[in-house]
């Protein structure tokens, strides 16, 4: 052994007494502190006491309170358990009653209108009996009464359908959409013999042509020329003129007769051929 070695070896036995020293002055001052400590009073043993109590309490207001929770919500199971029953209960009753009514309502509703249905039969019967004789006694006294009148009617209707029939008329339109139009207006209210003509020249018309249109709805100057030709070279014939436009001069002529609406324009050719045809007899 070498003389660093034992040096090293003294070394560390020294410094283990000088820590098992430490360590029993250590414990010798937990011992005396120990016994210097001087015991709980009287007030504090009494506070810890107290708070026991008070714990003790809690604890069984805690189990006091489960066992009312449990009892609350058995309780409202069962209430709601009954309520659920009497409100099934309730809307059985409700809809047998509400069946019981619609029948009694069907049957009264039934049972009036029955009796509504057999007095109107009843009262429809004698007003119609009670008109009837009414209306025979007043339409005797008119027939009687404006028997001329009604004769002249049914020969105006008689006119008017022969007119439709028979009448030959000539338009002079100025484009197709004119021609197209006039047609439309011909075919809806019933005239047959209708000849149209878009020429800008005079042309002879037929001798059985008994009505002359002339249409112009764009007021053209050598339109109104031409229709004063026509009206100049048939003056000495029976031949009658309508002009269907918003203006047109011309010299007098009782031939001649204005329509700027399609709404008189029907009764402007009716009173013309109308007026040709009574001429005729006369």
């Amino acid at each position: 052994m070498t003389l660093s070695n034992l040096i090293s070896g003294l070394q560390n036995i020294n410094a283990m007494r000088i820590l098992i020293m430490i360590i029993i002055v250590l414990l010798g001052h937990s011992f005396v502190f120990a016994q210097d400590s001087p015991p709980e009073s009287k007030e504090i043993q009494d506070l810890k006491n107290r708070i026991q109590v008070l714990e003790n309490q809690k604890e069984n207001l805690d189990k006091q309170a489960d066992i009312l929770q449990q009892n609350f919500d058995l309780k409202t199971r069962e209430l709601n358990s009954q309520f659920t029953a009497y409100k099934l209960e309730v809307e059985k009753s409700t809809r047998l009653v509400y069946f019981i009514l619609g029948a009694l309502g069907l049957l009264t509703a039934g049972a009036f209108i029955a009796i509504i249905l057999h007095f109107r039969k009843f009262i429809q019967k004698q007003a119609e009996a009670f008109a009837t004789s009414k209306v025979s006694i007043a339409l005797d006294t008119i027939v009687e009464d404006k028997k001329a009148e009604i004769i002249a009617l049914i020969n105006n209707q008689s006119i008017e359908n022969r007119i439709k029939e028979k009448s030959r008329i000539l338009a002079l339109v100025e484009s197709e959409e004119d021609q197209k139009q006039l047609q439309n207006f011909f075919d809806n209210t019933g005239f047959k013999n209708i000849k149209f003509e878009k020429s800008d020249q005079y042309k002879q018309p037929g001798k059985k042509i008994e009505l002359i249109i002339f249409v112009d709805q764009r007021n053209t100057k050598n339109r109104h020329d031409l229709f004063r030709e026509y009206i100049q070279r048939l003056e000495d014939k029976e031949t009658l003129f309508i002009f269907y436009g918003p203006h047109f001069k011309v010299d007098k002529t009782d031939k001649l007769n204005f329509t700027n609406s399609k709404y008189t324009f029907y009764s402007q050719i009716i009173n013309s051929l109308t007026y040709k045809e009574i001429t005729k007899k006369n």
